[in-house]
């Protein structure tokens, strides 16, 4: 799919004035503008039609939600209470989302829960609610913050003080640069396809046993698989 640079800013222009209307705050301009064209053009070395190009921008990642799998009413009305409204408001509208272009994927908390619990020092104080595209698990912590457990590299961050300003961050360059991997994201899906909902782009050899941050060493991966083996041999995260 090839646009002239005219295409590009009516294309990009309707996204700013779809976004503002749901009222999200858009910038004219971005880093990840080049970024957003070199995804929706990317030729697919997959087999499924909805390539990366089809379901990602990272122009305002915040309003490109991919709609998942339907999540169940009794487990919506379980987190209900406990979840961030605007986390539920996902759940409710779009399911087990996908954000990002796939970068971000909502998840269902009990399946990783007692995972977070054997392999985090923090996990009895957090719930999971997304995984990144790297097997690392964005968590809703002590009923306010979100943070991030990064297995592949042995430790964890803290990235809002709330859901709603994560979500909101989602759209400032210094953030995703400083926290995410987009463009080693971008590259990995161009050699070895679209993730499924429960795979991870994993290092071999892992990180902490000598191996390094290339793409020639990713491989698609099961996520509980990745984290439980990086527990096992490299370690868990702050025990």
């Amino acid at each position: 799919m090839k646009l002239d640079k005219e295409q590009q800013k009516h294309f990009a222009e309707a996204i700013r004035n779809a976004s503002k209307k749901k009222g999200f705050k858009v910038k004219g301009c971005s880093i990840y503008d080049d970024i957003f064209w070199k995804v929706l053009q990317m030729p697919s070395n997959s087999k499924q039609a909805d390539s990366l190009r089809a379901v990602g921008a990272f122009k305002a990642p915040s309003i490109l939600i991919e709609k998942g799998q339907d999540i169940k009413q009794e487990l919506l009305h379980r987190y209900k209470t406990i979840l961030p409204d605007e986390l539920i408001k996902i759940w409710e509208d779009n399911g087990l989302a996908r954000l990002m272009g796939g970068y971000l994927k909502v998840v269902n908390p009990e399946d990783y829960q007692e995972l977070l619990k054997e392999t985090y020092f923090r996990g009895n104080i957090s719930i999971p609610i997304l995984v990144t595209a790297f097997g690392d698990i964005v968590t809703f912590e002590e009923d306010q913050y979100i943070g991030m457990v990064k297995y592949k590299n042995g430790n964890f961050v803290m990235l809002a003080k709330n859901f709603k300003r994560f979500i909101q961050n989602l759209g400032d360059d210094y953030f995703l640069e400083k926290y995410f991997q987009i463009p080693q994201y971008i590259e990995a899906v161009n050699k070895l396809g679209k993730l499924e909902q429960d795979e991870c782009f994993g290092y071999v050899p892992l990180l902490g046993l000598g191996g390094s941050e290339k793409i020639q060493n990713l491989k698609k991966v099961k996520i509980r698989e990745y984290i439980e083996l990086i527990s096992q041999l490299v370690g868990k995260i702050g025990m």
